[in-house]
């Protein structure tokens, strides 16, 4: 009942460029189908980093605004957002309980922030230019922060106090973490290295060296038998962590490779690329398995949900996007603004939001255009958005979406004289939702 008074007060936001839903239409219906949302402010923020919660219940995105967002997994409402940094937010990570959240911003410091009350508890200042990277230690004890004066340093949590620095990249860091463990520490570089450390005493044990330009992400698996880097170079390389030796070289991304992740139980690999593409890899041949397409801008960061069922990714289009790991199916949509509105959209065209701006709402097709207002009831559907970022497995998002919005449209007349042509003079570039299956 909450999330339909939620509806009636409007779904809108106002942060968001043209964003473009496509329809679910019947075989008889080929005329083009969307929603639009009609600029009236900037372009959303890049999406800058991502990090999903141990129990997959809360999503964190960091923010070129210098933000940190975050959602509630489940139904892609915005719960909270963190506002401090004074830069864009390079990386983020959530406590193993979920109770703590770390960011890195390029304002070169370190913030540790309260979930539930969204208080900034400690500041970690220390590095001399922007931080690139940040983890927390299995056990909470401590944090680790790596940045573009090279070095990586070791917090304590409790008291703030700088117990370690990690000097040996010839250029910046670009990427750290923890074992599961937490006995080792992984590092990656822009000076075209991936290097291997012991946590407690700082020594460095290896140096994986094989990428021919800087390495923008690196991951061990979480039985710490292998290491995933992807770089500039546009490839992804899997080493043996035990002896450093390459295993295997994978080759599709046609720009560097800028993210990538390892699947909870290690059988699949996931990168993210300057292409604007996610690809889904096999951990045992190194086949691609599928092409995950949709963003229209760089893809910056991307992660699992620990049920390895669903894959998440963020893009400098400003977009926060939850996909289908089986399917490659987009399943939701989620943007932000800087004032704590937000949007969630599905393939379908049903969405949940927050605010009120009905004027900036338009239901699209072809070159007509309709108000927005006589659809709410059909189309802001939180439940509807909760039911695809669950799969849709009880087919409910595809019974509803299925001609029931042709026969509305059929219905109602258009605004006069108002269409896509005249509506779109001096929009930002849309921001397209493939269809589910494209």
């Amino acid at each position: 009942m909450r999330n339909m008074r939620l509806c009636r007060l409007g779904c809108a936001i106002g942060a968001a460029a043209l964003v473009a839903i496509t329809g679910v239409l019947p075989a008889s219906a080929q005329e083009e189908l969307r929603i639009e949302l009609v600029p009236k402010t900037p372009q959303p923020d890049p999406v800058a980093s991502l990090a999903v919660s141990f129990d997959g219940t809360r999503l964190l995105a960091g923010s070129a605004d210098g933000t940190v967002q975050l959602w509630d997994a489940p139904t892609g409402a915005l719960l909270q957002v963190f506002a401090g940094h004074s830069d864009r937010v390079n990386s983020v990570a959530f406590s193993l309980d979920g109770a703590f959240v770390l960011s890195g911003s390029a304002d070169t410091t370190v913030r540790l922030w309260d979930v539930e009350s969204g208080a900034p508890l400690r500041t970690f200042a220390g590095h001399s230019g922007a931080v690139a990277s940040v983890a927390f230690s299995p056990d909470g004890a401590y944090v680790l922060s790596g940045g573009r004066d090279n070095v990586m340093k070791l917090w304590d949590v409790a008291s703030g106090a700088l117990l370690r620095s990690f000097e040996g990249h010839a250029d910046a860091i670009t990427s750290v973490g923890f074992s599961s463990d937490g006995a080792l520490i992984l590092s990656a570089g822009a000076d075209h290295t991936v290097k291997l450390w012991d946590a407690a005493s700082g020594i460095l044990l290896r140096t994986f060296a094989g990428h021919s330009a800087a390495v923008a992400s690196a991951v061990l698996s979480g039985d710490g038998a292998y290491v995933l880097s992807g770089g500039s170079d546009r490839t992804l390389r899997l080493w043996d962590a035990a002896t450093g030796a390459l295993l295997r070289t994978l080759n599709g991304h046609s720009a560097g490779v800028t993210a990538v992740a390892v699947s909870p139980d290690g059988s699949r690999l996931l990168s993210g690329s300057a292409d604007r593409s996610l690809k889904l890899w096999d951990t045992a041949t190194g086949a691609l398995l599928r092409t995950l397409n949709g963003h229209v801008r760089e893809v910056d960061t991307v992660g699992f949900l620990p049920d390895g069922l669903r894959v998440v990714s963020g893009s400098m289009d400003g977009t926060t996007r939850i996909w289908d790991a089986a399917t490659g199916d987009q399943l939701a949509i989620l943007i932000a603004s800087r004032d704590g509105r937000w949007l969630a959209t599905t393939p379908a065209g049903f969405f949940a939001a927050s605010g009120r701006s009905a004027d900036m709402l338009t239901v699209v097709r072809g070159a007509e255009s309709y108000p927005v207002v006589k659809f709410y009831e059909q189309l802001c559907r939180p439940d509807l958005v909760e039911e695809a970022l669950r799969g849709d497995p009880d087919g409910k998002l595809k019974d509803a979406a299925q001609g029931a919005l042709v026969r509305l449209l059929d219905r109602t007349p258009a605004i006069p004289g108002e269409t896509r042509d005249k509506r779109s003079e001096g929009a930002i570039k849309a921001l397209p939702v493939a269809a589910p299956g494209q």
